[in-house]
Order: C-alpha cells, then structure tokens, then sequence
C-alpha cells in the first residue's frame, strides 16, 4: 500500500521512477542504517513532482504500465494496470490468483508495476516513498530509478544505472534481522551477459514495515547515491 510518492529535484534528465513486483533471491548480512542524515536544506521546499493518490484511479498522466499496456507475463505471474487501485487516498498494487485472468487474459497470479517513462524524467536530486510493504512470501515490491543509457555497455555506469532505492523479497524469512530487511542495489551494462550488479546495503526497518507506513529514499548527487 503506498500513501505517497515524491521527488524533490533540481535538475531534468532521464531517470524513470518504477514501482514494481519482482521474484527473485537476494543474500547478504542486513543491519541497521547508519551515517549522517540527508540534509534536505539543499533542495527546493515543495516537490518539482508528487503523487497523493487522490480521487479513485491511477492518475495517467503521471503513471504508466510498466510494460506496455495489456496483460504480460513477468517472472512466473502476470501483469496488467487493472492491479493498480486508488481508494480512500492510497494506492495498492495487488496481486492476486485470478482463475478467470484479466480481460481474458490466462489464469495465474496478477499484480503489476508503474513507471514515469516519458512523463517525468529527472536527474538528481531526493527521491522518495512512502508505503507498507506487501505481506507474502513470493511477494518483491521494489522503488527503483532506472536510466534510459543502462543498456548501453560501457564498464562504468557512466551510461546510467538502475538504481534500486528498496527492494522487500524477505517476509518468509523468519529471523526478524531479514523479515524486516529491505535491499539497495545498482545494477549497469543491460540484463544480459555484460550485467553487473552490486547490493549497496540491506537495512534492517525499526518498527513492522508489513503493517505500519515508513518512508524509503535516496539522495542522488553528481559523486554518489545516498539510501
């Protein structure tokens, strides 16, 4: 469930604002977070761009599917905007086992992901969230930035990166260090045999991240990403 979306910017380029449900496995040693706090006095005092979720649907204007319109198929489930509902304020990706699918579509399991591909596009800047993460084993909801120049091979990142503000794959896990953790990640040079990718950090969340809301950020400046 998400209450709301905002970035506070100074400068316009390419980096697409993506919510989303992945499966995948992650590993690693979470802990909690730690070092200065982001100071938010270097940015403008109302956001270049938010979403509150008002009214009862997706604000097109501001979101798209990210994949292209209809239903596809993503890592094992399907995706389709229909899973994509405003109510009372909120938004909730849902997913859900549909025996009928979706306008015909095949049964299996239906959630999806957003972007703002061609409709807001920015460079640096703070970048945040704030939502519960979905209860569920099998369940990724994620926050990415993604760069139209990542599948450009390059060796450095120079060309743009996918950077994964959060990513949440740990509710089965049942010690409380990792059913609580959320991941960060970079990821340059495409999705093929050129990939590489690093975890920045997976930081333990004070309080229930599946029941309570808590706020995920990134500060993105010219020399490095702060989570």
């Amino acid at each position: 469930m998400l209450e709301s979306v905002i970035g506070l910017f100074r400068k316009l380029f390419s980096g697409i604002m993506t919510l989303l449900f992945l499966i995948l496995p992650l590993f690693g040693e979470p802990g909690y977070a730690r070092g200065p706090m982001v100071d938010m006095g270097k940015f403008t005092a109302e956001p270049v761009w938010a979403d509150e979720f008002d009214g009862d649907a997706l604000d097109l204007t501001k979101w798209k599917d990210h994949h292209w319109g209809g239903t596809t198929v993503r890592r094992g489930s399907y995706w389709n905007i229909e899973m994509a509902e405003v109510k009372d304020g909120f938004l909730n990706i849902k997913t859900e086992y549909l025996p009928e699918g979706i306008n015909g579509g095949p049964p299996g399991f239906y959630t999806c992901g957003i972007d703002t591909n061609g409709l807001f596009e920015q460079t640096y800047g703070y970048f945040e969230v704030r939502c519960i993460l979905p209860k569920g084993a099998g369940q990724w909801a994620a926050f990415w930035m993604l760069n139209d120049g990542m599948g450009e091979v390059t060796g450095n990142g120079h060309s743009g990166a996918e950077i994964d503000i959060f990513e949440s794959p740990y509710y089965s896990q049942k010690s409380i260090f990792y059913h609580n953790a959320v991941s960060s990640n970079i990821h340059i040079d495409g999705y093929g045999a050129d990939h590489k990718g690093a975890n920045i950090c997976k930081t333990i969340v004070r309080g229930d991240p599946y029941e309570e809301f808590h706020t995920y950020g990134l500060e993105w400046n010219e020399d490095e990403y702060i989570i």
